[in-house]
């Protein structure tokens, strides 16, 4: 390796380490399956063409489990890096990062506070960070099983990117975003609360919900 054209930032370095021909072999023998079905076929399309276009859209997944979500994830991920793109893949825990490649918590990737998140609450990044500077770079953001986290887990995460990528109109800063995950299981846990309160706090409720283009399916790959 040419230590000399690395990047000086670890964490983009990093991102950029994967070898672009194993990228695109294993996009190749994913996507025989997506074309199969056309949900997914089609969310994959807008996905990709969002990011190459650079339009900053959010998409959410919202299909229950069995129905290709990882696989759509997957897809998107290796054609992306197969071209140079920095993909950051999270998830709302860390057993489900396993079925991500390169998957990490949320909390751990953006520096999301733990304690006391409220609707003031901001990601613990400074701009002259070097975590600052990767989501600066970054291409596309991956989030799944994202019904399960608070709606101002996003919020925190949408303020940090406005102010690193200093566009305070566009969602997300003007990134590109995809999250997924089921309504129908587990919302945000909220101690001695009520259901409307668990409601309230989940990601429909949130002012972001109507950037979103929802994403669903019915097709059942695993019957």
């Amino acid at each position: 390796m040419n230590w000399a054209v690395l990047n000086s930032n670890y964490l983009i370095t990093e991102q950029l380490s994967y070898d672009c021909d194993t990228e695109l072999q294993l996009f190749q023998q994913l996507m025989k399956n997506v074309q199969a079905v056309p949900e997914q076929r089609d969310a994959y399309q807008h996905i990709v063409d969002a990011v190459l276009d650079q339009t900053g859209s959010a998409f959410f997944l919202s299909r229950p489990g069995g129905t290709g979500k990882t696989y759509v994830y997957k897809t998107v991920c290796h054609r992306l890096r197969s071209e140079g793109k920095i993909i950051l893949c999270v998830v709302s825990s860390g057993i489900a990062a396993l079925l991500l490649p390169g998957g990490r918590t949320a909390h751990f990737t953006f520096h999301i506070p733990i304690d006391n998140l409220d609707a003031e609450s901001l990601c613990n990044i400074l701009k002259q960070d070097k975590c600052a500077e990767l989501l600066h770079s970054v291409d596309l953001i991956i989030w799944d099983e994202a019904p399960t986290q608070s709606h101002f887990t996003y919020k925190a995460l949408n303020c940090t990117l406005h102010d690193i990528c200093e566009n305070d109109i566009a969602p997300f800063g003007g990134k590109t975003v995809v999250m997924g995950g089921d309504f129908q299981q587990t919302l945000p846990v909220v101690p001695n609360s009520s259901q409307e309160d668990v409601i309230n706090l989940s990601l429909p409720c949130s002012h972001l919900w109507k950037h979103f283009q929802v994403c669903t399916s019915t097709t059942h790959i695993r019957l």
